[in-house]
């Protein structure tokens, strides 16, 4: 601040201790008081912000304190355009407010989808997904996000964060980068897709497995690449196209070619 600028402040104060000695006629209106105020706000030596309701000058502080406990009142979340009205501030002013409260204090805001996000709630989603996760064994983050309209992202960085305090192990579908699955429910699906395998005699598309196991196309898949891993698939997959394709059995594969050979043997030619 300039020496002029002092001056002028020390001036203005004056002025104010001299109008609170006065009588009430000789003291300043309130067109004054407002010149004052904004000549204050023009130079730079007040910050305040005028409400758009024309009754109140509110400091960016109050108005952060005010911000935080509205988002509370929410549950946690508020559209920064409600909280522009909330406040009675322009919304230009609210974003300003926004941003750098998320700024200063990352570890317990965020923006996102113009949204003023705390991280209790964040938090709060992620334990109601991890309890639902204990509960069936299974989760799709895709559908969570679309649920509580927040970016997918942000929902696997939550659950990853978590992850490792969990009294469970808990895994990521490759051929579904939103499915999460703890062991317990993957081995109940390795135990429906082995026995439905075992079963089969001839060959069938993978669709009407996938259908009779009542199972997702992608666990299928993702189940009987570990079963071939560990080799207790008799069987394999043919004419793969993506999802596409047939299941042969061993004992089919056998079947034929055992016949091949004995109508070869009592015949001695094969057509062809």
């Amino acid at each position: 601040m300039s020496s002029n600028d002092w001056n002028e402040v020390k001036l203005l104060a004056a002025d104010f201790q001299r109008i609170q000695l006065t009588t009430s006629s000789q003291r300043l209106g309130e067109r004054n008081c407002v010149e004052i105020v904004a000549k204050l706000i023009s130079t730079k030596l007040l910050d305040v912000v005028f409400t758009t309701d024309g009754k109140e000058y509110v400091t960016p502080k109050h108005l952060t304190k005010e911000l935080k406990d509205e988002a509370y009142v929410q549950g946690g979340r508020i559209n920064i355009l409600d909280a522009a009205r909330a406040l009675k501030v322009d919304p230009d002013v609210a974003s300003n407010l926004c941003e750098k409260l998320a700024k200063d204090e990352p570890d317990d805001y965020c923006i996102v989808h113009g949204q003023l996000i705390g991280l209790t709630y964040l938090n709060q989603i992620t334990e109601d997904i991890l309890d639902k996760l204990e509960q069936n064994g299974h989760i799709n983050s895709l559908q969570i996000s679309q649920q509580f309209d927040l970016p997918v992202d942000i929902i696997d960085s939550m659950i990853k964060k978590r992850s490792k305090n969990l009294g469970f192990n808990l895994h990521k579908n490759k051929n579904n980068p939103y499915l999460y699955y703890t062991d317990s429910y993957f081995n109940s699906i390795k135990r429906i897709v082995r026995g439905a395998l075992l079963a089969i005699t001839r060959p069938v598309l993978c669709t009407a497995i996938i259908n009779q196991c009542s199972i997702d196309e992608k666990d299928f898949f993702t189940v009987f690449e570990n079963l071939l891993a560990e080799k207790q698939i008799p069987g394999t997959l043919t004419d793969r196209i993506g999802n596409s394709c047939t299941y042969v059995p061993n004992i089919h594969t056998k079947t034929l070619n055992n016949w091949v050979m004995n109508f070869y043997t009592n015949n001695n030619y094969l057509g062809i």
